[in-house]
């Protein structure tokens, strides 16, 4: 008779001793404490009270979702398993994120058990308790179950898996497969890069299928539910997009974008802002891949279309990318959490503001190198499967064909957790029977890998640039000039940027501080000369104090960067209205009702001409 793989799971702790169930109390009880005590030592610091960044997309996005009953009205561009969660807690609680950060540590929590439960199923008790005692006190399991990101949800669905995966004794029950497929579906959902763990687990049906005659039976059906599984919630995705946007995406449309952030000449295997558009305003890329093709762009092509950019680089430079892949293996495998801002950097928090994380808690390096030492030992295993292997292979693979992020290497770390108390297990054997030889190897590729990674890789450098510039931008939008002036200062010293002058600029002008507004206006202009903004944001400082041709000459250059500005007229228009210069006026005043689509603008500016045109013909027929 065939077990169900759910209804089995019912009786999770049915196997278990007392005194597990004791140790599991204890351990999940201490993982609870930590995650919550953490959550309210840092959900009233600023990046949790004004979202940036990711956390800042999902939670407008969960809002649209509850405005509009659920319904989304676009294809999907990141992940969206996430975004409805946050909206169903929106939907019962309120716009508060705390529910959904308690929510996070319950998660977290149970995840350990999984850990625990995946480790005794493959390896053994002690390994189970080691890797449990890790999986509580890991750092970045902690700090990402305070944030508004994806990641513990990533985490635990992907536990669930190698749990799944573990039970050897299931492997027989095509059922298992439908569960299995399912899980993955969901991790899909939340990362669609991690379909390549899907066809690893596919070929490794394949692969047992020759050599396991009890197996052979049974595959084309586990293959079928697994396969069923894992397409019946990517088929959600891609049903949602083609009503919505009238246009086939599988899963989300931020593929092409991201591959070429991971894969172009400028890459540094991390995340890196593109240089060719203004990715603040275009981080789809869109307008870009439009102007570039000369024509608006579906979000499957705009997604191909940086696809094919990132393919004609990698074609055309095979020795660099392969080269590039390298680095970005050893990226992956290093201690740099690269994060791609540090208003979501552990270390940031830890400085700034958690009390919690100034304990020494264990780190991805502590993790990393002992899973080398279980990694080797597992091959030894003869009752192994290959199954932990093929998923840490898959999912390695899956995040280094884009870019490096400490965050998206959360997903497998269950799993380098593993190996890392397996590791611990025969490393304390070997040296209590003083057996250094079978340390030999091991400790071989951790020496080499040092050496690569402190001694020749070139690694990126993070700064808290962003931090004190979001910082300020919190200032800014409480009208705390002074305050909001003084945070883009200190990030000037991580980062001399332009778009931090023009903020600036922005804050003196609002303070009514024209002369240092003009010069913070000069510098982002020295900086950048081609933005438009700054020159517009030049001239209108230079209006307020009343240099007049100063300002019509900034204006000007606004017109010849983007002739389609439409600000930059009015203005434009306005001096010379006052000036007297009747005809100057209304040309530009003409000029800009061709380009605006402000009606309430507009009917303003129609009244000025109206105006000039009586004032203009009685002085005319005056002479």
């Amino acid at each position: 008779m065939k077990l169900n793989s759910i209804t089995k799971t019912s009786g999770l702790f049915s196997n278990l001793e007392k005194s597990e169930k004791k140790f599991l109390f204890v351990i999940l009880l201490t993982a609870l404490a930590l995650r919550v005590y953490y959550v309210f030592d840092v959900f009233n610091t600023p990046f949790l009270q004004h979202l940036f960044s990711d956390p800042a997309i999902y939670s407008r996005w969960a809002k649209d979702l509850v405005a509009n009953g659920f319904i989304g009205d676009s294809v999907f561009f990141m992940a969206p398993l996430y975004p409805y969660t946050l909206a169903v807690f929106y939907a019962l609680f309120g716009e508060s994120n705390l529910p959904v950060l308690l929510f996070q540590s319950l998660v977290s929590t149970v995840t350990i058990l999984f850990i625990y439960l995946a480790a005794k199923n493959s390896f053994s008790k002690y390994t189970a308790v080691t890797a449990a005692v890790i999986a509580v006190f890991y750092s970045q399991f902690i700090f990402y179950s305070g944030l508004v990101l994806s990641e513990t949800l990533q985490i635990f669905f992907l536990t669930l898996l190698i749990y799944l995966l573990s039970k050897k004794d299931e492997f027989y029950l095509t059922d298992k497969w439908m569960m299995v497929g399912l899980i993955l579906g969901f991790s899909l959902l939340l990362r669609g890069n991690t379909i390549l763990i899907f066809f690893g687990i596919v070929f490794w049906m394949f692969a047992r299928r020759r050599y396991d005659k009890k197996f052979k039976p049974i595959f084309l059906k586990s293959l079928v539910n697994i396969t069923i599984g894992t397409v019946a919630l990517v088929l959600f995705a891609a049903v949602h997009n083609y009503i919505v946007g009238d246009d086939f995406v599988l899963l989300t449309s931020n593929g092409g974008i991201n591959f070429y952030i991971g894969n172009n000449e400028n890459t540094q295997g991390v995340f890196v802002t593109p240089t060719e558009f203004d990715y603040s305003s275009d981080m789809t890329g869109e307008k870009y891949a439009e102007q570039q093709k000369g024509s608006e762009l579906c979000p499957s092509e705009v997604s191909s279309f940086w696809y094919e950019k990132s393919f004609d680089y990698i074609f055309n430079n095979p020795g660099s990318e392969l080269l590039l892949l390298v680095k970005k293996f050893l990226l992956f495998w290093g201690e740099n959490e690269n994060s791609q801002s540090s208003v979501i950097n552990y270390d940031y928090y830890k400085k700034h503001y958690s009390h919690l994380l100034q304990l020494p808690f264990f780190n991805w390096l502590f993790i990393s190198s002992l899973a080398v030492f279980g990694v080797f030992y597992y091959r030894r295993k003869k009752e192994h499967n290959g199954l932990f292997y093929i998923t840490l292979l898959m999912y390695i693979l899956a995040a280094i064909i884009f870019f490096v992020n400490g965050r998206y290497r959360l997903g497998i770390t269950p799993v380098v957790i593993i190996f890392a108390a397996y590791g611990i297990e025969h490393l304390v054997a070997a040296l209590k029977d003083l057996n250094f030889s079978a340390l030999k190897i091991p400790l071989s590729v951790l020496l080499s890998f040092f050496v690569v990674y402190y001694l020749i890789l070139e690694k990126p450098e993070f700064t808290e640039y962003d931090a004190y510039l979001y910082l300020g931008d919190i200032a800014f939008e409480e009208k705390n000039y002074d305050e909001a002036i003084e945070q883009y200062n200190r990030s000037l010293f991580f980062r001399d940027y332009y778009m931090t002058y023009m903020n600036i600029g922005n804050a003196f002008a609002l303070k009514k501080d024209f002369r240092n507004a003009i010069s913070s206006f000069t510098k982002a202009i020295n900086r950048n000369p081609a933005d438009v903004k700054a020159h517009f944001n030049l001239g209108f400082a230079y209006t307020q104090i009343g240099e007049f041709e100063h300002a019509l000459n900034s204006y000007q250059r606004a017109i010849e960067l983007d002739p389609t500005f439409a600000g930059a007229y009015r203005n434009s228009g306005i001096i010379h209205y006052v000036s007297e210069n009747y005809e100057e006026a209304l040309y530009y005043f003409e000029k800009f009702l061709s380009f605006s689509d402000d009606e309430e603008i507009n009917a303003s500016v129609r009244y000025d001409i109206d105006k000039i045109k009586t004032e203009f013909l009685n002085k005319e027929s005056n002479k």
